[in-house]
């Protein structure tokens, strides 16, 4: 262990180890383990300069590594940045002429059992039948719509 603090190689080694580390933990999803490596041998080098008697190579050290691990989470964070809005036509979540279907009449396209499709005003409609199973082929009326739900009954 002692060789390992009293060279220069191994301390900048391990300086560079801990920046190599730091820039995958960014890039790999470790839960830290990476990042507390990254810590452990940058301390390590930095120590073994210190130790050495280079206290410029140990300051040296200390900015090198803040600096690049403050461009490299700079980089990392404005990688998760959102850059887009969603268009309106894709950010609504309700559908507008679903409140104009109240009343209308239509025709089962897919078995209600008890939601389903069904064919109103000429346009395919996600639809929910309360109470029993309505059959494919069979006339509905909407009788009450929620938001994107729409209830049907069967006309008998």
């Amino acid at each position: 262990m002692e060789a390992l603090i009293d060279e220069p190689f191994y301390s900048a080694l391990f300086v560079g180890l801990g920046v190599i580390l730091f820039l995958l933990e960014i890039f790999i999803p470790s839960g830290g383990i990476l990042g507390l490596f990254a810590i452990g041998s940058t301390v390590l080098g930095v120590f073994g300069f210190f130790h050495q008697g280079r206290s410029t190579l140990g300051f040296g050290s200390i900015l090198a590594a803040v600096v690049f691990g403050f461009v490299i989470l700079r980089y990392g964070l404005r990688r998760l940045q959102l850059h887009g809005t969603l268009s309106r036509e894709t950010s609504h979540s309700v559908d507008e002429s679903i409140p104009g279907l109240e009343g209308k009449e239509g025709e089962t396209i897919t078995p209600l059992r008890p939601a389903g499709m069904a064919l109103i005003d000429g346009k395919r409609v996600d639809v929910v039948a309360p109470g029993k199973f309505i059959e494919k082929g069979h006339r509905v009326r909407v009788v009450e719509t929620s938001g994107n739900r729409v209830v049907v009954r069967e006309i008998t």
